[in-house]
């Protein structure tokens, strides 16, 4: 219903863990996207980076869950303490990035044909065609003698832990599904060689109850 037809029920405009991965992810973008190139990115200080966040999450509230109005004083502290638990992420990533030659290329990539990203099209032996889309966190590029090399990011405020032995069985394909997806003829970044996968922990970014 929600993913095929668009129906979606009415939820309540609360912070809860869903809402926290979407703020982050927000924020994330708003900070990368606010930037003309990775240099002007690394040199965001402390305080820029602070405040580039605290602006972009006032604006999450207003735009995606109603503002302040009628939200009671356990929401303001919930919502005060993952935009505080934020800058760090941010500062973290700015490390990473100094440190690599990797760029970030592209925000909440989505696979669809509508968005001009294509999904992930299987074929079973049946004849039948599955059409798999989906949202990435973040895209990174990196070139070196006329060759570029990508790589798909997903941030997790939740726990994840990679298994090897899942993927030997065709389980937690999700980011190497995107990897290829995006790399195949037909793809964004066709003809780039897939660099890998990385999960970034955005942990600590947690509601009380």
């Amino acid at each position: 219903m929600n993913y095929g037809l668009g129906i979606r029920a009415d939820r309540k405009k609360e912070i809860n863990p869903l809402e926290t991965g979407n703020l982050a992810h927000y924020c994330l973008e708003q900070l990368l996207t606010g930037c003309p190139d990775k240099e002007a990115f690394d040199a965001l200080t402390g305080d820029e980076i602070t405040g580039r966040v605290e602006a972009a999450a006032q604006h999450y509230l207003e735009q995606q869950l109603g503002g302040s109005f009628g939200k009671d004083a356990r929401f303001a502290s919930n919502f005060r303490r993952i935009t505080a638990g934020i800058p760090p992420l941010i500062r973290h990533l700015q490390q990473e990035l100094a440190q690599s030659d990797f760029r970030p290329v592209s925000m909440e990539l989505k696979l669809s044909r509508e968005d001009g990203s294509m999904p992930v099209t299987l074929t079973t032996p049946s004849g039948v065609e599955l059409i798999l889309g989906g949202k990435i966190d973040r895209v990174d590029l990196y070139e070196e003698n006329g060759t570029q090399y990508v790589r798909v990011i997903d941030y997790k405020t939740g726990k994840k832990e990679f298994d090897l032995g899942k993927l030997l069985y065709g389980v937690d394909m999700q980011m190497l599904l995107y990897l290829f997806s995006i790399t195949e003829p037909e793809g964004k970044f066709s003809g780039a060689v897939p660099a890998g996968v990385l999960y970034v922990p955005a942990g600590g970014l947690t509601c009380s109850r």
